[in-house]
């Protein structure tokens, strides 16, 4: 039956777990992940083409640097020669050159007269022309005239002098000293390197702009103008001359991310095969192929740089675990929720490594068919002893160094591994793997050793000893004296007959209330019989006492209950077998011991439940050897430990309702191995009335509402004075009666009693020919039989049939 837990839950955990199947590392993607990634695939689907236009571009910004360093220094260094007409008629001729570039060098302009006789010439300046004046050969010849501060007056001397040549581009007779004619004035200009005002439409600013020089004394309208060009601030040659790596740049760049790609593709290449290597190596970890791991181990061993580093971390301790080795205080429990097929192969290796192999390979499949391997309907096989003792022996505990990867790891021990089977998070295992998970683990019989053994029967000390000559059979009257249950339900008496009809109808009877043959049905059942007829023995038989071959849990109220008296009761005797039988909570999974703890936080408190789960009770260790207790007593520890921890972590949570705390415990109960759930009610006929009216009502509820729930409620009560006359709806009525005669049932309880003293039957009949007639005389009643035995009890009965049914009257 699966847990359930949807009943259960708050709804907010439907919403986590659904969330952790969809996400199991817990995290959402944020937007800044989802634009990181949308570059990256823009980069890598466009890259290509993007370092294709590059290297275009590149080769087109190397050619024009190409014309800008070879080509255009010829042009800039022209020069140009004309001759003007003089008003007076002379003829001036003027050498310039052709561009003024922005730099600080100075460019000479010749003025050459071919008169011998002082004359002079305006030369006006344009407005737009960005020139500077900086030194004049001879200096006297050149002056401003009065009228403008743009005319410039040039005088021609006829005194020759000797100047040194400024010209530092045009010959290489630069700097070297020259004779003019003294019939030449040098006028020297620089460039302003201020931007001009105006631009042509279209025209780049980095371009060359027209501007003139007019002499205002020329002959033909007064004026002639010199046409020339300049630059602005900036200029394209002496940039290109001055960064000339800008020109191969975009290349570089194309080069790079060429290179860049070709190394990412080849990583990209290489950290694919390392995945594949590595999804191959986790595939052959599994339970589903379960092969060697070594090859592809040293495979990835080449390829770990292109690993994540927490994988290949991963990747170490799964290989070391499934060689038995581990690095103390690793791997962490909380770390099998990832790769955990993997994990759950490691640790199907490593048990081979940690117990004998010769137990390992006796312990085979035993379960019979058509049960599944979840250990739901599921009956292991005890484990022999020589395999216990095997599997627990010393070598589970030695410690040694094996030849593991990390220097410092031990061999895995057997208390280590059981607490790694233990916190196994099985639910997020795929299917076959789960399947074979449990498998393997249930057939290392981790848990055969000690068996389930529920419920505890009660001890007596000294059992009494009995024989033909002393035969007290009844000592005690009543099932309500400790002496007699100890006598009636105690390992070495057991005098509680089991073959009667009513008995064996609710306990074995298929049509009852149990796991492993079906719900059947689940009503209540009303036990009613005259004062004396066994009714408490009954209902202490049947809960608190049964059979342990019936695996029940079971508890007995002597008197009225509630149905929060019943859950307490329950909960109280499910915390008993967790202190006795800790181990067998293995067969809980994390939602379902978290269940458990909510089941008990609901009916009792949590401190007093935390304060019970401090230590597993020392009595259920009575049976192991030498080699075996150490392995108990940490099984039962850790057991005992998670849910505790369940219930700390759950202290606060609010109650389960009374129907769903039922079906839960139900469920909890199954799962730990029980086959049925009794609860019964000893009432007196008062006490009935009373409780019919008041509280089976809320009982028959819990049936009808849940139905079928597997939790049987047995209710126990006198007919005295006719009370109880016929059966009440949604009840069953049954009817505890005892038969007279040899072959009757108070003669089989009383042959019982005998078998168990170990008191020959001929020797009894020898001492006691009558005996039946003393069974006769009891009128179908054990407890009047049981007073008229104790008045033979002792001595012989030698009288008639008469004498004794007279006494007995």
């Amino acid at each position: 039956m699966v847990c359930p837990a949807d009943l259960i839950q708050p709804p907010q955990w439907s919403e986590r777990t659904q969330m952790s199947k969809e996400n199991p590392r817990g995290h959402h993607k944020s937007v800044l992940d989802d634009l990181l990634d949308g570059l990256q695939n823009w980069a890598r689907d466009r890259l290509r083409p993007l370092l294709a236009g590059l290297v275009i571009a590149s080769l087109l910004l190397f050619a024009l640097w190409l014309v800008t360093v070879l080509l255009m220094p010829a042009f800039d260094a022209q020069r140009k020669r004309v001759t003007i007409p003089l008003s007076n008629g002379s003829e001036l001729v003027v050498d310039y050159p052709k561009r003024f570039l922005a730099d600080e060098l100075s460019r000479p302009v010749y003025l050459t007269i071919d008169s011998t006789q002082p004359v002079s010439t305006s030369l006006k300046l344009s407005s737009d022309l960005p020139l500077i004046l900086a030194n004049a050969d001879p200096s006297s010849a050149v002056g401003r005239d009065s009228v403008g501060s743009d005319v410039l007056v040039v005088t021609w001397p006829i005194i020759p002098t000797t100047v040194v040549s400024t010209v530092t581009n045009a010959s290489n007779l630069a700097g070297l000293p020259v004779v003019t004619d003294s019939g030449t004035v040098t006028l020297f200009f620089k460039n302003a390197q201020t931007k001009r005002i105006w631009h042509s439409p279209g025209r780049l600013p980095v371009g060359f702009f027209p501007s003139h020089f007019q002499f205002l004394d020329a002959e033909k309208q007064g004026k002639q103008s010199i046409a020339i060009e300049t630059t602005d601030r900036f200029q394209w040659r002496q940039f290109a001359e001055k960064y000339p790596f800008l020109a191969i740049l975009p290349f570089l760049i194309a080069l790079v991310g060429f290179l860049r790609k070709e190394y990412v593709d080849r990583q990209q290449k290489r950290g694919q095969e390392a995945q594949e290597v590595l999804e191959r190596f986790k595939h052959y970890a599994s339970p589903n192929e379960d092969k060697d791991l070594v090859e592809q181990y040293d495979l990835l061993q080449n390829r770990s740089k292109y690993l994540d580093a927490e994988d290949w971390q991963r990747t170490q301790r799964i290989y070391n675990l499934a060689r038995g080795c581990v690095v103390p205080g690793e791997p962490k429990s909380n770390e099998f929720t990832s790769w955990t097929d993997s994990w759950a192969g490691a640790l199907i290796k490593a048990s081979r490594v940690i117990f004998p192999t010769p137990a390992v390979d006796r312990m085979t499949d035993d379960r019979p068919s058509g049960q599944s391997f979840d250990g739901t309907n599921e009956h292991p096989s005890a484990a022999t002893p020589e395999e216990v003792e095997s599997v627990t022996s010393d070598l589970a505990s030695e410690k040694q160094q094996p030849d593991c990867d990390a220097p410092d790891a031990v061999r895995l021990d057997k208390q280590e591994f059981y607490r790694y089977v233990r916190t196994f998070p099985i639910d997020k295992l795929s299917p076959s793997a789960e399947q074979i998970f449990r498998l393997h683990v249930r057939n290392l019989k981790l848990l055969e050793v000690y068996s389930h053994n529920w419920p505890p029967h009660p001890q007596i000390d000294p059992p009494p000893t009995l024989s033909s000559v002393h035969t007290d059979l009844f000592p005690e009257l009543t099932a309500d004296n400790n002496r007699e249950r100890a006598l009636l339900f105690s390992r070495d008496t057991e005098w509680f007959w089991p073959g009667h009809e009513q008995y064996k109808a609710i306990a074995d009877s298929s049509a009852q209330t149990s796991f492993d043959v079906g719900y059947g049905d689940a009503r209540p059942v009303l036990i009613v019989g005259q004062p004396g007829n066994g009714r408490t023995a009954l209902g202490l038989a049947l809960t608190r006492y049964a059979h342990r071959e019936k695996k029940v849990l079971g508890a007995f109220h002597n008197g009225p209950a509630t149905l929060p008296d019943v859950q307490r009761d329950l909960a109280l005797e499910l915390v008993r077998f967790a202190r006795w039988r800790s181990v067998w909570l293995f067969w809980l999974e994390r939602e379902e011991r978290d269940l458990l703890a909510r089941l008990l936080l609901t009916v009792l408190d949590a401190r007093w439940l935390y304060t019970q789960m401090g230590a597993p009770e020392p009595g259920q260790f009575a049976e192991a050897t030498a080699g075996q207790a150490d392995t108990w007593k940490s099984q039962a520890s850790l057991e005992l430990r998670l849910l505790r921890q369940s219930v700390e972590r759950l202290a606060l949570e609010r109650p389960i309702p009374t129907p769903q705390w039922f079906l839960g415990f139900a469920t909890c109960a199954q799962r730990l191995k029980f086959e049925r759930v009794r609860i019964a009610l000893d009432l007196g006929a008062t006490d009935w009335t009373k409780w019919r009216e008041k509280q089976l009502p809320a009982f028959l509820r819990i049936s009808q509402e849940n139905y079928p729930v597997p939790v049987q409620f047995i209710i126990l009560t006198p007919d005295e004075d006719q009370v109880v006359t016929s059966s009440v709806e949604g009840v069953e009525l049954r009817v505890l009666s005892w038969s007279a005669g040899v072959e009757g049932s108070l003669s089989h309880m009383l042959r019982h009693r005998l078998e168990r003293c170990k008191v020959p039957l001929d020797s009894f009949e020898t001492r006691f020919p009558r005996w039946v007639d003393v069974v006769d005389s009891a009128q179908g009643n054990p407890r009047r039989l049981a007073e008229i035995w104790r008045g033979y009890a002792g001595r012989s009965i030698q009288g008639s049939t008469q004498e004794v049914k007279e006494d007995a009257v």
